[in-house]
């Protein structure tokens, strides 16, 4: 058994995930199958936000690598238990800003959400995301729109834990200040809403599970930038809704 749970820990280890803590000799309690399996998905997930600097390449990569995480999810295919509290339910921002952000539906996916006007658009492909927008100008300004597909089984985005504890890795992980974590059930679907600031770059970003998908979308801007661009940004994460 002690050497099964330490190909485990070498597997994770490779993995680049520091989710399994082996527990002390003097304890002999060892953790289920099914807590390693959570454990591992996880840490997996908590990869999203390995690099604090969204270049495209940067970006591209942590596409790549939600990918990864969101499949390993469905492969534990973990059981869904709600939150014993009380989710708060809030309404879907329609608010366009004056002309700043513009409506953006995508009919094959079933998906919309409001986008920044004017900025480039770039469709993605199966290996790396959904749809991305940059700035023109400021090209560290971007909106990326990630999903992968996920088990049946899993239905909403607390599989992952408490949205306190995934913010707190997440940032963590990335170098940078949680300034907050939420739920909220928007149109029935329940969502966990982060804010990071970083010493170069802020960032909101919103995570759901819908039609067999966990869904991620991320918007960033120079930390300096921030104040100016956080209500726009935060309008589009508050837009979004995986279902038309």
């Amino acid at each position: 058994m002690l050497r099964s749970l330490f190909t485990v820990a070498c597997s994770l280890t490779a993995l680049g995930t520091a989710a399994f803590v082996p527990p002390s000799r003097s304890s002999f309690i060892f953790p289920t199958r099914q807590q390693l399996q959570q454990q591992q998905a996880t840490g997996r997930v908590m990869a999203l936000y390995a690099s604090s600097t969204p270049s495209s390449s940067t970006l591209d990569r942590r596409a790549l690598l939600f990918k990864s995480a969101g499949s390993l999810l469905g492969l534990v295919g973990l059981s869904l238990a709600r939150p014993a509290e009380a989710v708060e339910e809030v309404p879907l921002v329609r608010d366009k800003q004056g002309g700043l952000l513009e409506p953006y539906t995508d009919i094959a996916k079933g998906l919309k959400l409001s986008r920044p006007s004017g900025w480039n658009q770039f469709e993605g492909t199966p290996e790396t995301y959904v749809v991305k927008w940059s700035d023109i100008i400021n090209r560290d300004e971007v909106v990326i729109l990630n999903s992968t597909p996920v088990k049946a089984s899993t239905t909403a985005v607390d599989a992952l834990g408490d949205v306190q504890d995934v913010g707190k890795k997440l940032a963590a992980g990335r170098g940078a200040e949680l300034v907050e974590a939420k739920a909220r059930l928007t149109e029935g679907v329940l969502f966990y809403e982060f804010e990071f600031k970083g010493e170069a770059v802020s960032e909101v970003a919103c995570l759901c599970v819908a039609k067999g998908r966990l869904w991620n979308l991320s918007a960033t801007s120079a930390t300096k930038r921030w104040p100016k661009r956080r209500d726009l940004l935060k309008g589009v994460i508050g837009s979004f809704l995986p279902k038309l």
